[in-house]
């Protein structure tokens, strides 16, 4: 979210891009960014529902989101233009983790949510904390008008925030972090 303009600013604005149009851009990405963790979070819990060997569930929601992101469409299109599609597209995908979730939990099947509240708690603080780093990265470069400074508007906010949601979520004793990028290597191995 807090890169958006400057991604925009890097691959787009060029030509007949101007900077009124990296703005709208940014926008979009910014409220399109917002479903990150929903969009990662549903084939995990479709995996689930498959697993139990119902795939009828997922599919029957997954049709109720496309009926809801299109209404939210044709609503917020009128108040925030384009902007209106991706929050539709964020506030569809989220419903849809949501619900799956929810109703995998209301049929008895254990999802773990003292784990998962604490997965999510360190992972809110590590963002937080994470967001602050960007924040005050990105405040600290000028924006020059070449592609080393727009380029450096992007890395180098990136690098810190990075670095400091790792370092904070450490810090925290968040083994989850440490045991996906161990599996993540053994995948690549």
């Amino acid at each position: 979210m807090i890169l958006a303009e400057p991604l925009a600013r890097l691959l787009l604005e060029r030509g007949a891009f101007t900077p009124a149009d990296t703005a709208r851009a940014a926008r979009m990405i910014a409220c399109y960014s917002a479903r990150v963790w929903a969009f990662c979070a549903v084939p995990v819990v479709v995996r689930g529902y498959y697993a139990l060997g119902d795939r009828l569930t997922p599919v029957r929601i997954g049709a109720a989101v496309v009926a809801l992101n299109f209404s939210l469409n044709l609503i917020l299109i009128w108040p925030l233009a384009e902007a209106g599609l991706a929050v539709a597209t964020s506030v569809a995908g989220m419903v849809q983790a949501t619900v799956l979730v929810g109703v995998l939990s209301r049929r008895g099947t254990p999802v773990g949510w003292p784990l998962l509240a604490a997965t999510a708690l360190r992972t809110v603080a590590a963002t937080a904390v994470m967001t602050a780093a960007g924040l005050a990265a990105l405040a600290a470069i000028d924006p020059g008008p070449g592609l080393i400074g727009k380029l450096a508007r992007v890395a180098l906010p990136l690098a810190a925030s990075a670095a400091v949601y790792f370092a904070a979520h450490a810090v925290m004793g968040g083994h989850d972090l440490r045991l996906a990028l161990g599996h993540a290597l053994e995948e690549t191995a």
